[in-house]
């Protein structure tokens, strides 16, 4: 996405991503289709040339709001075409907010430790809790033969 496609970082990322030996689809979205970036690009989609919000006319600003709906409805397309889930997203991004909220307990649960039982243990857990030493969940059970 860029701007000013004519930029020296522009001009060279295909020939850079080409030299270090990878075969990287290039997509240029410009409003400049007669770009170096743009004649680069295996795709190409053109915007519409428009006059910026800015009133000192400096700042990006018009031509970036443009970028970034396009960009969303690329994505968007993408996820549609390609069937992606929310399991697929928690597999490829696990980290962040939006990959702890698909975490699911099988994940982060410990399996096969030793679990407390009565007064005793839970006395201890209380207090490994309040020194910050363990992060842990605790179940309450009825005692034996109590359904």
């Amino acid at each position: 996405m860029a701007r000013k496609p004519e930029a020296p970082d522009q001009r060279i990322l295909g020939r850079r991503a080409a030299a270090i030996g990878f075969h990287i689809g290039l997509v240029a979205l410009t409003s400049k289709a007669d770009s170096a970036l743009a004649r680069a690009a295996d795709v190409k989609l053109v915007l519409p040339r428009v006059e910026e919000a800015c009133p000192n006319g400096l700042a990006p600003t018009t031509s970036t709001t443009m970028q970034l709906v396009m960009g969303d409805a690329l994505a968007v397309a993408l996820l549609a075409a390609r069937g992606f889930t929310a399991q697929d997203f928690r597999v490829f991004h696990p980290g962040g907010k939006l990959g702890a909220k698909l975490t699911l307990v099988r994940d982060v649960m410990h399996k096969d430790k030793r679990v407390g039982r009565g007064a005793e243990d839970f006395l201890r857990f209380c207090a490994a809790a309040q020194r910050g030493r363990l992060a842990a969940h605790a179940t309450v059970a009825p005692p034996r033969g109590v359904p």
